[in-house]
């Protein structure tokens, strides 16, 4: 309803040609339609008719806060945003426009009437209509007075008292869609994604697309846009149009220029060692991009780690911040091979002094195969155990019937070599040796029991403590023959067996079931050794009779031949 108090210094002439101050409009990221009980500034009781008496809510005749619309409006409603200017508007028309300041389908230029705590007032929309623009969309200009000018739409009315309710934000939107075209540099976040890229909202609230193919300088995949959101970006419009899903924006186009801009002055300032601090730009199966600024270079799966990784996403992903050590550069091919590990240096070097051969340490089981277990030390150092060195208790078929991944064990040094880059450890080192002294525990000639734990061609397996294993070769099972140990023994039979050898050195020891074996005797030998002894008979007691002399006088030649006759 218009407002004209008689003798109000600050009441406004909109016939004058007073001068307009044009008001730069910073827009919020939305548009809040505000109800009338939200604004103590729309109280009946605190506006007066033009004679200054107070108007009740029952002296409002709907009737006529149309006719008010209407004068302000002309002919359009108020959905036609578009046609808003075609009524006539004695603010704007006071106002000088140029050549670039055309009139905007849906923009009014009106003017503040009055100040007040929670709006502004705002007059000259046309005819005799006045508006209210809430303090929240006053925006950044706290210098604003009465009398400054001012764009705003129209976005309703209050259905108690008939105020047009208005919007700065909204034309600020408009005039921004008036003014934008291709090639403009914006500031924008990403409000969420669909199939195609990414919703984007322009800083002034104007909304916008940006396609998948334009948010980096290299393909993302669907299943990462999401990572997006929330972000700022400063984009290129490459479309604009009349409305928010004809504006198109692109960051690659911001990046490729950054990147062309630098790249010259980059490739000449690039040595081998220097390191640097980059942008991973894509993750592949053979290893990372890494944007330093202009120029990408290729950090090959192997440049990841010190430590073994299957795949290069356990160590880096997409717009992750890394520093790279310059690996190799070629001018020419314009190639960059990057290095992740060699950025802190070599672990390797220090390794004999900081794992000498015979100390003890813990690791971290990381891998198992057939032949042991990896193990690491240290981030980039890893030492073998093999199998044959993880348990004193018998022996181990596969490193998981001992270990597991995860695994914290303590271990001794058996090897280290930084040239080879190999340590061997040991599990059982630290456990006791229980072949020491093990000629002592088990005496040759004795008999001791211990349990069949394998069988093999060559004989059976017998274990006469944890880690101490005998053998009972196939032809010490029995005193009859044996064709296969398992006809003799079963495992794990307990028995009794006897130490025929000892081998500490190797490790060895010799048993035999065939020595407790005691040999049937038969009746006849029985009474053989039971026999009484018999005198020897006569004949085998009788001297032996001399020889006689030989005839022919040679006799006392006896044995003795010196002159060599034939005799």
């Amino acid at each position: 309803m218009s407002q004209t108090p008689e003798n109000n210094q600050n009441s406004i002439d909109n016939t004058s040609d007073a001068s307009v101050n044009p008001v730069t409009p910073v827009t919020p990221d939305h548009v809040k339609v505000i109800a009338s009980n939200e604004h103590p500034a729309f109280n009946t009781a605190s506006k007066k008719t033009e004679f200054g008496k107070p108007i009740a809510p029952e002296d409002i005749d709907s009737a006529s806060v149309e006719r008010e619309i209407a004068d302000a409006l002309g002919d359009m409603s108020l959905l036609d945003m578009d046609s808003i200017l075609a009524a006539p508007a004695k603010a704007r028309a006071s106002a000088p426009v140029s050549a670039d300041d055309k009139p905007i389908p849906g923009i009014l230029r009106g003017q503040v009437f009055r100040i007040a705590k929670d709006g502004l007032f705002i007059t000259g929309l046309g005819g005799k209509s006045e508006g209210f623009l809430p303090m929240a969309e006053v925006g950044d200009c706290p210098d604003i007075k009465e009398g400054d000018a001012i764009d705003v739409c129209i976005v309703g009315r209050d259905p108690k008292d008939g105020m047009i309710m208005l919007s700065r934000n909204a034309a600020a939107q408009q005039i921004m869609l008036k003014n934008l075209k291709s090639g403009d540099h914006v500031e924008v976040t990403v409000t969420g994604s669909n199939k195609g890229g990414l919703e984007v909202k322009i800083k002034g609230g104007v909304k916008a697309f940006m396609p998948i193919s334009q948010i980096d300088l290299h393909r993302v995949e669907d299943e990462d846009k999401d990572k997006y959101v929330n972000r700022k970006f400063i984009c290129e419009v490459t479309q604009a149009g009349h409305g928010d899903k004809n504006i198109v924006v692109s960051r690659r186009r911001i990046l490729q220029a950054e990147q062309e801009a630098n790249a010259g002055q980059l490739w000449t300032e690039l040595e081998v060692g220097q390191i640097r601090r980059g942008v991973v730009r894509s993750v592949m199966d053979y290893g990372a991009f890494v944007d330093l600024g202009g120029v990408e270079g290729l950090v090959h799966v192997s440049e990841l780690s010190w430590a073994h990784i299957d795949k290069p996403s356990e160590m880096v992903v997409a717009g992750q911040e890394v520093e790279v050590f310059v690996k190799e550069v070629n001018q020419e091919k314009k190639r960059l091979s990057l290095s992740l590990k060699l950025v802190n240096g070599n672990p390797w070097a220090t390794v004999e002094e900081k794992y000498p051969v015979g100390s003890r340490v813990q690791a971290k089981v990381v891998r198992l195969m057939n032949f042991g277990a990896f193990a690491e030390l240290e981030p980039g150092i890893d030492g073998l155990i093999p199998v044959s060195e993880m348990s004193w208790l018998g022996r181990v078929h596969h490193p998981q019937d001992v270990l597991k991944i995860g695994d914290l064990v303590e271990t001794e040094i058996l090897k280290c070599s930084k040239d080879s880059k190999q340590i061997s450890m040991s599990i059982k080192a630290l456990q006791g040796n229980p072949w020491n002294n093990i000629e002592q525990k088990y005496v040759v000639g004795q008999d001791y029991e211990g349990q069949v734990v394998r069988l093999s061609d060559f004989g059976a397996f017998v274990q006469l403590e944890p880690g101490v294993d005998g053998l009972i070769h196939v032809s010490e099972l029995s005193d009859k023959h044996v064709k296969r140990p398992a006809d003799a023994v079963k495992e794990g039979e307990t028995v009794k067996a006897r130490v025929l050898e000892v081998d500490q050195n190797r490790k060895r020891i010799a048993l035999s079931l065939k020595a407790l074996i005691v040999p049937e005797i038969s009746q006849e030998e029985i009474n053989l050794v039971n026999a009484p002894e018999q005198p020897a008979p006569a004949s085998e007691t009788a001297k032996p009779k001399r020889k006689k002399d030989l005839k022919g006088g040679l006799s006392c030649m006896g044995n003795d031949n010196p002159f060599g006759l034939k005799l």
